[in-house]
C-alpha cells in the first residue's frame, strides 16, 4: 500500500468501544452441573477479573486492548486443548473488558488465522482477507483478491505474501500508480519487532485502505 496512505491511517486510529461488563457463563457448556465444568467456568471468571485490574491500569487504548487480546488468545488456547466447547464465550468476555473491542476480535481472528471472529468486527472482508487462507479461491476476480491479502499480510506473515507474490501473474510484479502489486510490500520488514505493534499496522491499514474484493464467486 502507498505510503501516504498507511500515514494518514495511522493518525486516525480508532476511537474507544466500551461494552457492558460481563462473565463466562457459555451456552454451549455440555453439562452445567458437572462440578468439574463449574470449577474450570470459576476459574476463568477469577482470571477475567484479574484480567480487568491488569489491563485497566493501561490508559493508552492500544496497549489495553491488546492486554485483553493476548489474554483471550491464551484462554481460547487453553480451552480449545482442554476440548471445550465454548472457546467464543471465552473471547467475548474478555474481549467486550477492552477499550476497542473490534480491534480485540480481529486481533484473534488474525493471530489464530480464525475468520469465524471476522463476524464480530466491522471491517469483515479485510478480516476474512488477512485471516482466512481459502478466501480468495473462489473469488471471480481471485488475482486483485490475493495481491490485497499479500499487502495486509506484509507486517504479520511476510512469508504468506511471499508465497502468494509468487503465484501473481507477472504484472503484479510491475509498479503501477493506482493498482497495488507486490512492488508494494516491503520484504525487508523485521519479524523482530513485537508481533502487537505489526499486527497494529495490518488492523489499520484494513480499516482505512478500503480493499475492493468482488464477492461474486465462480464455480469451478
Amino acid at each position: 500500500m502507498k505510503t501516504l496512505i498507511l500515514l494518514l491511517a495511522l493518525v486516525l486510529l480508532i476511537g474507544c468501544q466500551r461494552t457492558p461488563e460481563v462473565q463466562i457463563i457459555p451456552e454451549t457448556a455440555p453439562d452445567v452441573n458437572d462440578e468439574t465444568e463449574h470449577s474450570r467456568i470459576e476459574v476463568l471468571n477469577q482470571e477475567l477479573a484479574d484480567a480487568k485490574v491488569e489491563c485497566s491500569a493501561f490508559e493508552e487504548e492500544f496497549n489495553n486492548t491488546m492486554c485483553f487480546a493476548i489474554k483471550a488468545a491464551k484462554y481460547r488456547g487453553l480451552m480449545l486443548h482442554q476440548n471445550v466447547t465454548y472457546p467464543m464465550d471465552i473471547v467475548k468476555a474478555f474481549c467486550a473488558e477492552a477499550n476497542n473491542s473490534d480491534m480485540c476480535y480481529y486481533y484473534i481472528a488474525v493471530y489464530n488465522k480464525d475468520s469465524l471472529y471476522c463476524n464480530l468486527v466491522e471491517d469483515v472482508t479485510g478480516c476474512n482477507l488477512a485471516s482466512d487462507v481459502h478466501f480468495c479461491d473462489d473469488m471471480f476476480n481471485e488475482n486483485e483478491c490475493l495481491i490485497s491479502r499479500a499487502v495486509l499480510l506484509q507486517f504479520v506473515d511476510l512469508s504468506e505474501s511471499a508465497r502468494i507474490c509468487k503465484i501473481l501473474p507477472a504484472e503484479y510484479h510491475q509498479e503501477k500508480e493506482d493498482d497495488l502489486t507486490c512492488r508494494d510490500i516491503d520484504f525487508n520488514v523485521t519479524e523482530q519487532t513485537p508481533y502487537v505493534d505489526r499486527f497494529v499496522l495490518t488492523y489499520v491499514l484494513s480499516r482505512y485502505a478500503e480493499f475492493e474484493v468482488d464477492k461474486v464467486s465462480v464455480r469451478r
